[in-house]
């Protein structure tokens, strides 16, 4: 019989490994629309994982020892598969079960209690197919080998189709169920490779669980509801577009990242506002370069001010519904879809002004907060350039806001911060520009000019620059070896979405 099944037993631990490194994966996917999608979050689900299958490796070996009897294993995969169906439809009700003990704690408990129970089951496969598999103690080396680098070459398969191809291309619900289908597959499986047969208990378990899973893929059409335009799954998380009464959000992993308000036609936030006044120190337009499309809130004001602006964005999914839902008006040659840093080390472009506007609460890009990049970006500025930074900070006192102004100071000679709130210790966009010219005194005599274009912009902008700072001592200089800055803003990212996310109901952000 071991030399008979001993494919099939080869062939169980593949999926078994592949399910394991699929779920892993699918963590930071189910879990990112509320958390971000941070180096804490792929710390919490690896610990669990690792944690899962160690519990299950132990309880598998002592079950495989005391009991012989196969419903065993097949109950043992179906509980693994029925869990992961459950998953999906129970996940923000566990991240709000939690969200009054804090970030790293919601976090933690929540990847606990969705995500344990399958890993630990699937954890206690590898032992019972040991046990099946070993003829006698001279072949448990060459067997355990085996089996081990099977399971590992199969999560290899799973690390890169799932997060290279499936997700992006099926969606993050349909390869949970088609990882349900995978399980109840290895649990009938199971059943042949001990019976030689599949009738009875394993049949009667699964059968159900499949046709559920098949059922939900083919037929769970996407939302009814009306303002939810657009929903895309991308490389980078899950992309919506809402479409209220006032205003039209864009959504990028359950956090809302920028929105236009109808009854102007601009921005839902203030910081914009700041952003696009660094155009009045010039006297002519000039040619710009803003890094973090988002829906082009950003980029609008100096496209319609006529300015020659080209944009970076790392997620083409942006830029498409930036196009599609709001309508951005620069050329699509000048729109690149490449990481920000990528392309200022390759680009022979020079301009007047460079935004960096990819600091949202999905995570703060660290690549691009270090001197390193300061320094890049200060070679692709013409003479008199401006580097305009926009950060959400925890009030203005912030370690990370003090640090990125700090780091600024060694590139740039002139540094300031301007807040987009009076409360110095609310949650808010803080605005830096570095530039060789003293910006605070050009910015004054744009004042007098009276060239911001109106009286609302004008107020933001004057009531920012009385509120002008500059570096702390505390903070300190970021750099490509050292560099927190996205730890210290997974915090700051946790109270945004609290008070954000009250904007639209929490069922159309994810």
């Amino acid at each position: 019989m071991i030399r008979n099944h001993l494919f099939l037993a080869g062939l169980l631990i593949f999926l078994e490994g592949y399910c394991v490194l699929s779920l892993e994966i699918l963590g930071t996917r189910l879990l990112g629309p509320a958390f971000g999608a941070s180096i804490n979050l792929w710390a919490a689900l690896i610990a669990v994982t690792l944690l899962s299958l160690s519990l299950g490796y132990g309880l598998g070996g002592r079950l495989a020892d005391r009991y012989h009897k196969h419903q065993i294993l097949v109950v043992i995969i179906w509980l693994s598969a029925l869990w992961t169906l459950i998953i999906p439809f129970i996940k923000k009700d566990i991240v709000d079960a939690f969200f009054f003990l804090g970030l790293k704690w919601d976090m933690l408990l929540s990847a606990v209690f969705l995500f344990s129970l399958p890993l630990t089951l699937l954890g206690m496969v590898t032992p019972f197919l040991l046990r099946l598999c070993i003829e006698s103690l001279s072949t448990i080396g060459h067997i355990a080998g085996r089996l081990y680098a099977t399971s590992t070459v199969a999560s290899i398969f799973a690390a890169v189709l799932t997060g290279f191809f499936f997700i992006p291309i099926f969606g993050t619900f349909n390869v949970a169920m088609s990882v349900v289908l995978v399980l109840g597959s290895m649990s009938l499986l199971a059943a042949f490779i001990y019976s030689g047969h599949v009738r009875g208990l394993p049949l009667l378990i699964n059968t159900p669980l499949l046709l559920v899973a098949l059922s939900l893929i083919v037929f769970k059409g996407p939302t009814q509801d009306p303002r939810l335009l657009d929903i895309q799954e991308s490389p980078y998380g899950e992309i919506r577009v809402v479409d209220l009464d006032w205003g039209k959000f864009l959504i990028i992993q359950g956090e809302i990242h920028s929105g236009i308000n109808k009854s102007f036609n601009s921005s839902t936030f203030v910081y914009p506002a700041l952003l696009q006044s660094v155009k009045d120190i010039f006297e002519i337009p000039g040619e710009g370069l803003v890094i973090g499309l988002g829906a082009g809130t950003t980029i609008k004001p100096f496209a319609d001010a006529q300015w020659q602006m080209s944009a970076v964005e790392i997620n083409p999914v942006i830029i498409d519904m930036a196009y599609k839902h709001f309508d951005l008006s620069i050329p699509k040659s000048r729109a690149y879809a490449v990481d920000g840093r990528q392309f200022l080390h390759e680009t022979n472009n020079t301009f007047d002004i460079i935004v960096f506007d990819a600091f949202g609460g999905s995570g703060v890009p660290f690549h691009l907060l270090t001197q390193e990049v300061f320094e890049l970006a200060s070679r692709r500025l013409n003479s008199n350039g401006v580097l305009a930074i926009n950060i959400i900070s925890d009030g203005w006192d912030s370690l990370l806001i003090h640090s990125v102004l700090n780091t600024l100071e060694q590139v740039f000679p002139h540094v300031i911060a301007l807040p987009t709130s009076n409360n110095k210790d609310a949650v808010q966009n803080i605005i830096m520009f570095a530039s060789d010219l003293d910006i605070a005194d050009k910015w004054q005599r744009s004042f007098k000019q009276d060239s911001i274009e109106n009286t609302f912009n004008r107020g933001v902008v004057v009531t920012a620059y009385q509120n002008l700072f500059t570096g702390k001592p505390h903070g300190m200089v970021l750099t490509d070896n050292h560099n927190p800055s996205d730890l210290w803003a997974d915090e700051i990212n946790f109270k945004t979405r609290s008070y954000k996310n009250k904007t639209i109901e929490p069922s159309l952000l994810w």
